[in-house]
Order: C-alpha cells, then structure tokens, then sequence
C-alpha cells in the first residue's frame, strides 16, 4: 500500500500539469487570460521604452517662438518679483531670422537666439525643472542712448543682465516664462497684440 501512494501523488501531479499546460495552448484558462490582459494593456500604452528599459513620454510639440512679440510684466529683482516702472516698456521679439530684440524700457537690444532639444510641457501647479526648452541667447547689442529717467537706465541692467541669464522658456497661462538654466525664474511676458 505505502509503494503506491508515491506513484499516485507523482501521477496526479503530472495530470494536473498536463491538463493546464492543454488549457493553456487551447485558450482556456486562467493563465491565458492573464496573457491577454497583459497584450492589451502594452498595445495600449502612450509610453514608450528605449534599448536601456527607460520608460519615455512621446516629444511635445513647442509653442511657435517665431515671430512672436511680448511685453514684460514682472522680472526677477534681489529674489523678488517686481513690475516694470511705470511709463516704460520691457518687451522681447522674436524674429524670423533668429534674432531676439526689443526695448529695455530705454534703449533697443538685440542678439541671436537658438533653441533646442525636447519641449517639456507646462504643467499647472507642478514645477519641473526641465520645463520648456532650452534657449540660448547671444551677446546682446544695446543702443547708447541716456534716458531722463534715472530709474529706466537702472531698470535696463537689471533687464540686461536677466537676459544674459536666460537659459530655458516656456509658455504658462499664455504668457513667456524665461528661467535660467538651473530653473530660476527671470522674466514672464504677456503677448503683444
């Protein structure tokens, strides 16, 4: 009696194999329902994995930078944010030649302007870093006027060397945000017109 009980238990366990190992290849059973949820669930997906295994979102695409005009709002001061002074105008254009140029509120600027890389989506309440793109101005042209207004000519360093900073931008609420390249904020601008 004790001789057969192993033989048995070694038999049903091979049954049980065989039967789900026939479920499995016919369709049935748990194991290929698993397999079906499985596919479905990766044919779906918006993600997608590069050679290392990293997990990506598909690129956005950037707002249109081009041809665009805006007027400063507020700029970084000492850590704070602060408005223009009343009765002057900071604004920025970009041009369909690559250039950059604008009023610092007293004299007119310009430089070349390149951007580059992936365009990182703004995402309300949520502040990355790598929002943006990256954006990289040239050694900026200024005019040599003197203005009346002391404040302006003091404005205009201020707004000069933000510019010289700017090292990412993006597009939040519709305006032009400018940060430099380790994610500070400098400038943000509604748009002209």
């Amino acid at each position: 009696m004790n001789r057969w009980k192993p033989l048995t238990v070694r038999r049903l366990v091979g049954l049980i194999v065989v039967t789900a190992l026939v479920l499995a290849a016919c369709g049935g059973g748990d194991a290929a329902d698993e397999t079906a949820t499985t596919t479905t669930s990766i044919a779906t997906t918006s993600t997608t994995t590069d050679l290392d295994g990293d997990t990506t979102q598909p690129d956005v695409v950037a707002p249109e930078l081009v041809s665009t005009s805006w007027v400063v709002v507020t700029y970084s001061l000492a850590g704070s944010m602060t408005n223009p002074w009343p009765g002057s105008e900071l604004t920025l254009r970009f041009n369909d030649d690559g250039t950059v140029s604008g009023s610092t509120g007293c004299n007119e600027y310009s430089a070349t302007s390149e951007v580059e890389g992936p365009y990182d989506e703004f995402v309300e309440g949520q502040r990355d870093e790598n929002d943006g793109q990256v954006i990289r101005l040239g050694a900026l042209t200024i005019t040599e006027r003197a203005c009346a207004e002391s404040n302006y000519m003091e404005q205009e360093a201020e707004f000069v060397d933000l510019l010289e900073q700017v090292g990412r931008w993006f597009i939040a609420r519709g305006n032009l945000i400018l940060r430099s390249a380790d994610a500070s904020f400098l400038i943000e601008a509604e748009p002209i017109g």
